[in-house]
């Protein structure tokens, strides 16, 4: 949870990490998470908030990584 109202690029380097499948268990454990925590808390907002965009996070956890490619250049 500390991630999630921190830097956005550590958040998506752990879930690139840690959760980088929508079936790993880090996901299950957030749903979970959101049906037992105290419905207006701190923690149920983030947690609701990771679930809700999951599929953003996932998509750019992908590309966090991966070095930025130089365009070729052409001699004439």
């Amino acid at each position: 949870m500390m991630l999630y109202k921190g830097s956005r690029v550590a958040l998506l380097q752990y879930i690139d990490k840690v959760a980088s499948q929508p079936e790993n268990s880090f996901w299950r454990v957030l749903t979970a998470l959101c049906e037992v925590l105290p419905s207006g808390s701190e923690d149920h907002k983030n947690a609701v908030g990771l679930i809700t965009n999951k599929d953003s996070l996932l998509k750019e956890s992908k590309s966090v990584n991966k070095p930025a490619t130089e365009q070729a250049k052409l001699d004439f």
